[in-house]
This record gives C-alpha cells, structure tokens and sequence, in this order.
C-alpha cells in the first residue's frame, strides 16, 4: 500500500472511533469501583465492602487535599483498594491490592466519578 492509501485507511478508522466515542460506546475496562454488565452497562461494584473503601477513598481526599496526603492516610491505615485485573489468570475477580500515586491519580482524574462520560479526555 502507498503512503496515502495507510494515511486515509488511518483516519477512517480514527473517524469511526470518534463517532463511536459521541455514542457513548466506547470503554475499554470499566474504572475501579465499577464493573460491566453482560448488556455492557457499567454499574457501581457490587460488592459492598469495595463501594465503603471508594467512598472513604473520596472522602479522605476531599478532607486530605492532595493525593500524596490520601495515599500517606491509605497506607498508615492499611487500606486496600478493590481492583478487577482486566487481564491475566485473576480477570475479572476482585483482588484487594495497595494502593500507589499512579493508581490515585488515575482515579481521581476519571470523568466516570463524576457521573460523566467523555471519551478521550480526563
């Protein structure tokens, strides 16, 4: 293929990723604290200890003000975070692992938390 065969085939399927993104279709794995339905709905976790550890989650960070405060707090307190591995041997099963920066960050950033879906965007 030439060069601009690859650049058109490129952003024709950049373009149907978008309009599947203005669908409100596309998730890749579902957020910590959320799983996917077999209808592929995401719906709050249904086990009830990993929904008491988001909400405290977001509650010392509120009282906490930074990340690098809630996750000192998480850690002195023992405090461990409700994660489905999206892939490996453990797919799909809850684990409870310590917490870390990266893991914080990426939540607090998610628009999902806040009850909105942009896809691309944090």
């Amino acid at each position: 293929m030439s060069k601009a065969e690859l650049h058109i085939l490129k952003s024709r399927l950049q373009q149907g990723m978008w309009n599947k993104a203005e669908r409100g279709e596309v998730l890749n794995h579902a957020p910590t604290g959320f799983v996917r339905t077999l209808a592929g709905d995401l719906v709050m976790e249904p086990d009830e200890q990993a929904q008491a550890v988001m909400r405290l989650l977001f509650a010392q960070f509120r009282r906490r003000g930074s990340i690098n405060g809630l996750l000192r707090w998480l850690v002195r307190n023992d405090v461990k975070l409700p994660i489905r591995p999206c892939s490996g041997p453990n797919r799909g099963q809850l684990e409870w692992r310590r917490p870390n920066r990266v893991t914080l960050l990426n939540m607090l950033h998610h628009p999902i938390y806040a009850g909105a879906y942009r896809w691309g965007h944090r």
